[in-house]
């Protein structure tokens, strides 16, 4: 818990939902992006295919 708030100390999040989810390679992308100022914070991922529920663990 101590290294998350150290890494999100002084950056904003941007949060974001994952609507078609699929096997979730944009989710993450995106959580595995980050700046100086700015990072995701993922919120929700969803698709109709209950498969795709597999790979998001």
């Amino acid at each position: 818990m101590a290294q998350l708030d150290k890494f999100t100390k002084g950056r904003k999040p941007v949060t974001f939902v994952d609507l078609f989810a699929g096997a979730g390679g944009i989710s993450k992308g995106f959580m595995q992006a980050y700046t100086d100022h700015n990072y995701y914070d993922f919120v929700l991922a969803s698709d109709i295919n209950d498969n795709c529920e597999l790979t998001h663990g």
